[in-house]
């Protein structure tokens, strides 16, 4: 399912980098204390469980609070700086770490600057790298906002912001700058294909859902192209490894709850991410060695009663329905009306992709 790793956010990044779980600070009885993290440095399990755990939380706080997700990343930072891991697998962790400590620093930078002011300081300082970094990020947010509501202004916008890096390509002097600058219009070009894809589902609305392509059904009974007929079916393409998917699951267990008995289905697609399930932490844990069918279907049971998921997961058989909907990064939903055609189809954790697929379910309800 290669199709389905290229998916959208850094928190999906690095939970495919460094195995981010749903443990939340604070409110999980199993989350790893820095005092634990530095008695057990040399344990590359827990070691990689604790940036897991605290990257995925400064991940939630950069989209609620700018001030803690910056507190808790300085306090990672003097965590880290005390971590002197003798055994192998856990030394490679630690430059993993700092890459994903310094790319959150340009978050942090981001959410906090305007795009005029960064606009501004590049303009007169096309040398700075910091700067080229944060107007990237910057309009990598506003431009991949704007791909849903109008992908004609979102494509008129790249190219605006992609003339704008030419030109300040022009006026630096040094192949460092040049060659950040380079990187960064790649890094920006990448929003076309968001872009051909937000046109690709608008096309796709009103017709004929695609046929489903399920090898193996998980965490209740198979289900038929005949039992969800004359149901409003959801379909939430998600992965164990993406901490976006993850933030969905409140709301997935609430329109579980409160719509199933009216017609509503809830399907998880997912597929082959060469995973087990670790018994003593609870979690789903990326293995090194192979791991069979049958194992990695276990762990998605267990996945789904440890975070108290009631609906179905299918393993898909191929890409076919991935391609079809165009699912390029995940979670991505699509909702089926009562007759089998797309109503309604986003991309993304967040409260008004929440919002706009409840009020969708209740129309078509």
């Amino acid at each position: 399912m290669n199709l389905l790793k290229a998916s959208l956010g850094l928190v999906s990044a690095l939970a495919l980098f460094l195995n981010i779980s749903n443990t939340t600070h604070g409110a999980d009885p199993k989350a790893i204390t820095s005092q634990e993290v530095q008695s057990q440095v040399n344990d590359a399990k827990v070691l990689n469980d604790y940036f897991s755990q605290e990257f995925g939380a400064i991940g939630q706080l950069l989209g609620t609070d700018v001030d803690k997700a910056e507190a808790r990343l300085k306090e990672l930072t003097s965590v880290m700086k005390t971590l002197k891991p003798q055994d192998v697998d856990s030394q490679q962790l630690i430059p993993r770490a700092n890459n994903a400590v310094d790319y959150f620093k340009v978050q942090i930078s981001s959410a906090r600057t305007s795009i005029e002011e960064v606009t501004s300081r590049l303009s007169e300082h096309p040398e700075d790298l910091e700067n080229i970094r944060v107007y990237v990020t910057k309009q990598s947010m506003i431009l991949e906002a704007l791909v849903g509501q109008d992908a004609n202004k979102a494509e008129k916008g790249l190219q605006e912001v992609l003339n704008y890096l030419r030109g300040i390509k022009e006026k630096a002097k040094t192949k460092e700058s040049q060659a950040t600058l380079d990187g960064a219009m790649k890094q920006m070009e990448v929003i076309q294909t968001s872009i051909d894809n937000s046109r690709k589902m608008a096309a796709l609305t009103g017709k004929q859902g695609a046929p489903m392509a399920v090898e193996t059904w998980i965490n209740g009974t198979p289900l038929s192209q005949d039992d969800l007929k004359g149901k409003v079916v959801l379909l939430d393409f998600w992965a164990v490894w993406c901490g976006p998917c993850i933030r969905t699951f409140p709301h997935l267990r609430h329109l579980h709850t409160t719509y199933k008995e009216n017609g509503l289905v809830i399907i998880g697609l997912t597929g082959y991410y060469n995973y087990t399930w670790n018994d003593t932490s609870k979690r789903a844990i990326r293995s090194q060695d192979k791991v069979e069918a049958a194992e990695e279907q276990k762990m998605l049971a267990a996945f789904a009663a440890s975070n108290e998921l009631k609906h179905r997961f299918a393993i898909q058989s191929d890409d076919s329905m991935a391609e079809y909907y165009g699912v390029t990064g995940i979670p991505h939903v699509v909702l089926l009306d009562r007759e089998g055609k797309v109503a309604l189809m986003r991309i993304g954790s967040g409260d008004q992709n929440a919002k706009d697929i409840e009020d969708k379910i209740k129309e078509l309800l």
